[in-house]
């Protein structure tokens, strides 16, 4: 474990009470935390939890090292998640073709939600009557616990994911400018 995990152990403690609530609420071990608030305790050198059979409160020295770390650990929680959301952030064009009646009404508000939510995500959006080759369809498929690529306009393809991917997708067949759809 980190010594951030510890940290984390130690605040959970105090929000809620208990070593068992803590571990519940992390999802961890029992004895992991116990373990995380002695390596703390004892490297701080001081005791930071009283603890009882039924409840675990923090002491002086420790609801003020709890006041001191939270903004701290909250802070460095938020910039984990902030650079996990950079890394797994779309990016780049999402050429979308569309009917022209259909594109106003349904497409458009789905759009202009995720610009909002992928900034960096920039959307070609033509709507035609025609029909508009935009490159090669790739169609991404749920397969099990995997996650299946595969061109559109492959008929047979579908053989590769397995029975169980074929037994839930009745029409495998595939055309370039029809979509294969799920029931």
């Amino acid at each position: 474990m980190s010594r951030i995990d510890d940290f984390e152990a130690f605040m959970a403690i105090v929000e809620h009470g208990s070593l068992t609530a803590a571990a519940r609420r992390l999802n961890r071990s029992l004895q992991s935390i116990s373990r995380s608030l002695a390596t703390l305790e004892e490297s701080v050198g001081v005791e930071l939890v009283q603890r009882t059979t039924r409840r675990s409160t923090p002491s002086e020295a420790g609801a003020a090292f709890f006041r001191r770390i939270k903004p701290a650990i909250d802070e460095i929680n938020e910039a984990r998640l902030q650079a996990a959301n950079q890394r797994s952030e779309p990016s780049g064009i999402l050429r979308v073709s569309a009917p022209v009646l259909f594109g106003p009404d349904f497409l458009m508000p789905v759009i202009a939600d995720y610009m909002r939510m992928y900034p960096r995500v920039e959307v070609d959006l033509l709507l035609s009557d025609e029909f508009v080759d935009l490159g090669p369809r790739v169609s991404i498929w749920q397969c099990g616990s995997a996650i299946c690529r595969i061109p559109a306009c492959v008929p047979d393809a579908w053989a590769r994911c397995g029975a169980s991917c074929s037994a839930r997708l009745p029409t495998l067949n595939a055309t370039a400018n029809r979509p294969i759809p799920l029931n």
